[in-house]
Order: C-alpha cells, then sequence, then structure tokens
C-alpha cells in the first residue's frame, strides 16, 4: 500500500491512475519487507496462466519471474527492450 509514497509526485498520480482503472487489485502486504518482491513475483506466477515480460536481459526480479514462469510450465513471451 505503500509502494509509491516516496515517488516523484507526478510518478504517484500515474500510478494511483493504473489502480483505478484496474479490475482488482491485491495488496499482499501492507508494507515493504525483506523479501516481499519475491513473494510478489511468485503470487503473479501462481495466479497467471501467461507471463508477458519486458526484459532488457539484466539480473534481478524480471529475469527471476521468467525463469520461474517458465519452470512453473506457465506460457513466456518476452519483449527484448535492450
Amino acid at each position: 500500500r505503500t509502494q509509491a509514497e516516496h515517488w516523484p509526485e507526478a510518478l504517484q498520480r500515474r500510478y494511483e491512475h493504473i489502480l483505478a482503472e484496474s479490475d482488482e487489485v491485491n495488496f499482499l502486504q501492507p508494507a515493504y519487507t525483506p523479501g516481499c518482491m519475491q513473494r510478489r513475483n511468485q503470487v503473479l506466477v501462481e495466479n497467471a496462466s501467461f507471463l508477458l515480460a519486458c526484459y532488457d536481459g539484466s539480473a534481478g526480479g524480471t529475469r527471476s519471474t521468467i525463469l520461474l514462469a517458465r519452470h512453473s510450465g506457465r506460457r513466456v513471451m518476452v519483449i527484448d527492450i535492450e
């Protein structure tokens, strides 16, 4: 719930707009904790039948989520943004 609170105002407005236009919003926990992003990625993969990822090839959460989705048997399409 506090993800955008330290972002610049323009990005906060964009974030709030995205939330307002979403059919459903699920918060996994009230605030950031170590490991929360990995848990978020796990929940995303568990609840998806298809993963569309915009990916620049770098190490990090997007790569981990792509690998997790593939390992879980999900269909994955990667858009290269290099």
